[in-house]
């Protein structure tokens, strides 16, 4: 009742534990989000350095769990009614150390363990579960629903994969988890390392994920960050293009109606704030540009750099 008052009025959605948490718990989600935000980090240094001119390189990473895959799922999208074997040993954010008794480093070689392997065999895996440390367990494999000849454990394992970089980069995300500061990263970023102004001095706002190809992916609480950006007097507000949009059957969802891309830029009184969709760090750096900002030019160079 207490969180009801509170949100009164807000762009507040109360959710009841198991809408919060769905078929996680609230510890297995905070390491989810926590990995997230480690992977949007990589994924940003990536793609800004590319951007800016220098050469990283990119190494798999160790196997963690995203999520247990469910082979039949229950009528309401929170349940399953029959998920995979693996589902009895495995749960979120377990990282995969060993495969019968071989380390597994990456996801290749995990593969690569699971390979002349059969559905229905039992294997055993070496894993480390957040707050309990290093378990052995016993998983029966499945057959790959999309391709019944590979053999697969039956999850879908993080993104994990590294980036080496020429020079340090910290990006200090505090207790904040979650990969929807992608793009806004790599725009940060981008800005730090090369010449000129990307913003043009607009107070402008960012959000949507990064992947290693640039491309922009959606985020949740659209609607609440809409209207901490609206409080702060934010004159721009870029958002992914692929954002599901607000819809009169269905207002709990995202956007609504006054969304644009670069046509709308003109058309804002004042005050009001211009909302622009992009889904690609190109469309973004072109979308500054015209606000005003400077292009970025590529300026590559030496190792003994550090950003922050």
């Amino acid at each position: 009742m207490l969180s009801w008052l509170v949100g009164a009025g807000d762009p507040v959605e109360l959710l009841t534990e198991e809408g919060r948490n769905g078929r996680r718990t609230a510890t297995q989600n905070r390491e989810i989000s926590l990995q997230q935000m480690r992977t949007a980090t990589q994924e940003a240094q990536y793609v800004a350095l590319t951007v800016a001119g220098y050469d990283p390189t990119i190494e798999n990473g160790e196997v963690v769990v995203q999520d247990v895959l469910c082979r039949v799922p229950g009528e309401d999208r929170l349940e399953c009614a029959e998920p995979f074997p693996a589902d009895e040993a495995l749960d979120p954010a377990d990282a995969i150390l060993a495969v019968d008794g071989v380390p597994v480093g990456t996801i290749d070689d995990l593969a690569a363990e699971l390979d002349g392997r059969s559905p229905g065999d039992v294997i055993e895996l070496r894993i480390r579960r957040p707050t309990v440390g290093e378990l052995d367990v016993e998983v029966e494999l499945s057959s790959d629903p999309d391709d019944p000849d590979r053999t697969i454990v039956g999850f879908v394992p993080f993104d994990t994969r590294s980036i080496t970089l020429p020079f340090d980069v910290a990006i200090d995300s505090g207790a904040v988890g979650g990969p929807s500061a992608g793009l806004a990263f790599t725009l940060a970023l981008i800005d730090e390392l090369t010449e000129g102004d990307l913003t043009g001095g607009r107070n402008i706002a960012v959000t949507g994920t990064i992947d290693l190809e640039g491309n922009v992916g959606p985020i949740g609480g659209l609607r609440q960050k809409m209207s901490a950006v609206q409080q702060h007097g934010v004159d721009v507000f870029i958002v992914p293009a692929n954002q599901i949009e607000f819809s009169d059957d269905d207002p709990s969802t995202d956007l609504d109606d006054d969304i644009c891309r670069l046509e709308c830029l003109n058309e804002a009184a004042d005050g009001e704030v211009v909302i622009i969709k992009v889904a690609t760090l190109e469309e973004a750096l072109i979308a500054l540009q015209t606000l005003g900002g400077d292009p970025p030019i590529p300026v590559g160079g030496g190792d003994d750099t550090t950003a922050s």
